[in-house]
């Protein structure tokens, strides 16, 4: 299992999880999954400010080239598909 957390909030709750749950099984990737292999706007309304983050970001693509291919995806856009 592959979960990409770009959000560092985010990302510590997945490693405890993870940790507390003793998976073996899960690869965490602290990057966003787009249409692109740069850095993205990522909002976040808890952040100072207008609530903009640059996060890595890389396409499933371009990841699946380096890894072996998923025989499942199952995605929490949360919005992104807009």
């Amino acid at each position: 299992m592959y979960a990409f957390a770009p959000y560092s909030p985010n990302l510590i709750r997945l490693r405890r999880n993870v940790a507390f749950n003793r998976f073996k099984n899960c690869v965490i990737v602290p990057t966003a999954v787009g249409r692109t292999d740069e850095p993205v706007a990522f909002r976040e309304g808890k952040v100072p400010g207008d609530g903009l983050l640059r996060v890595p970001c890389t396409r499933l693509d371009s990841y699946i080239e380096q890894q072996s291919a998923p025989d499942i995806i199952k995605m929490d856009i949360e919005g992104a598909e807009w």
